[in-house]
């Protein structure tokens, strides 16, 4: 039973390993070339520095990867696509009614959910697995410089890559289990998982934790946030976390024209006179970990219940 299913799942793991194949021979020798740049332009020695040399080194080096980091944006259909692809030949077998000769050849369609189900789950993990190691090694240089919480590091690093690709396959077998079409459920379980990802993404990820709010006397130095998650700022408030007039500010800055927002040049002794601080609000580097444990757990919450129902249905449902 096991070697049947694996049979009837094996065009979809070949496409899948050939596209990540594809991805490994486009990625690696940039990501090589990318960590030579790196190295040999000290580039984490300039993370941190105020020099107009190297924040000139800084933007030089991302503007030289820029093309192919945009990539990533794309990159994040793949979770989505892969579960529903893998979850597609069991909601095949249900479409065409193949199952059926299973159950009449002393096989339980409980041991023939399970085994289907066991080894959709090894090959995700797997494709998971591979997609996650390949992108987490190429983005290295880029984590230094931009932190694991820019959003094309946090949804490819960490456990989150596993919990997306079983959400979005869970989601396409609920779908299938009901409708028996393997477009519509295709369809649906990739609709289903953008939406859950803008939602989540957008809506629940920066409450996951309360932020961190610091007031700095001055601007932030250089690299001082990198790698946290900035929610807002830096801007200027004053005691009360208001923002000053822009007259107010002009005194520090010499000019009506600068911005209340961002790394702008203002005098010390200026701000303290008239009370202003720096204000910014962020989740700082240390909590990636636990961030990425709480969406992976909404994640695989949401695909447990969906499993279950899968189940349920064909147990009860399927005839």
């Amino acid at each position: 039973m096991t070697w049947l299913a694996w049979r009837q799942q094996r065009t979809e793991a070949l496409l899948i390993a050939l596209a990540i194949a594809l991805l490994a021979l486009l990625l690696i020798p940039i990501g090589i070339h990318m960590a030579n740049v790196y190295d040999n332009d000290h580039i984490a020695a300039c993370i941190t520095s105020d020099s107009e040399s190297c924040n000139a080194l800084l933007m030089n080096f991302q503007d030289q990867f820029h093309g192919i980091t945009s990539l990533f944006n794309w990159l994040q259909l793949l979770p989505g696509i892969l579960g529903a692809l893998l979850a597609a030949p069991l909601v095949l077998e249900l479409e065409q009614g193949t199952y059926r000769l299973a159950w009449t050849q002393s096989i339980s369609r409980r041991r023939w959910l399970l085994t289907k189900l066991a080894v959709l789950a090894a090959g995700l993990l797997i494709a998971s697995a591979l997609l996650s190691v390949l992108l987490t090694w190429w983005r290295q240089p880029l984590d230094e410089l931009q932190g694991r919480f820019e959003e094309n590091s946090f949804s490819f690093e960490g456990v989150v890559p596993y919990a997306y690709i079983l959400f979005a396959a869970a989601l396409a077998l609920a779908a299938g289990v009901v409708l028996r079409r393997v477009a519509a459920s295709f369809a649906i379980a990739l609709i289903g998982f953008f939406t859950a990802r803008f939602f989540i993404t957008d809506r629940l990820r920066p409450h996951f934790m309360d932020p961190i709010v610091t007031r700095l006397k001055d601007s932030p130095a250089q690299g001082k946030f990198h790698d946290a998650w900035v929610l807002n700022g830096p801007s200027l408030v004053d005691k009360n976390g208001n923002r000053p007039s822009r007259e107010l500010v002009s005194q520090c800055i010499g000019t009506g024209q600068k911005p209340l927002s961002g790394p702008v040049p203002l005098a010390h002794d200026c701000l303290e006179k008239l009370g202003l601080y720096t204000r910014i609000e962020y989740h700082p580097a240390s909590r990636f970990w636990t961030f990425q444990w709480i969406e992976a757990g909404i994640y695989l919450g949401l695909a447990a219940a969906l499993a279950c129902f899968a189940v349920w249905w064909v147990l009860k449902r399927v005839n």
